[in-house]
């Protein structure tokens, strides 16, 4: 789904994936909060400085919206 769309993006616009927490065996996170947490921390650790744009399918789309609701509150 994703790969719809990159053609609408800028070519110097940089595009990153999140692994969901658990698919690799690990423990999985089981709540939204921690989860939107540790992906904001990761995202943060690659790109300190916004804007950001977040995009997420199904619980990846509360996520995001966890994510955002945090980096407003920061």
């Amino acid at each position: 789904m994703y790969k719809e769309l990159v053609p609408y993006l800028e070519p110097d616009q940089p595009l990153y994936g999140l692994q969901a927490v658990g698919l690799d065996g690990s423990d999985p996170i089981h709540h939204l909060e921690e989860m939107a947490r540790t992906y904001m921390a990761e995202m943060l650790a690659v790109q300190p400085q916004g804007p950001y744009y977040l995009l997420g399918l199904s619980i990846g789309g509360m996520v995001a919206m966890e994510i955002a609701r945090f980096l407003q509150e920061e």
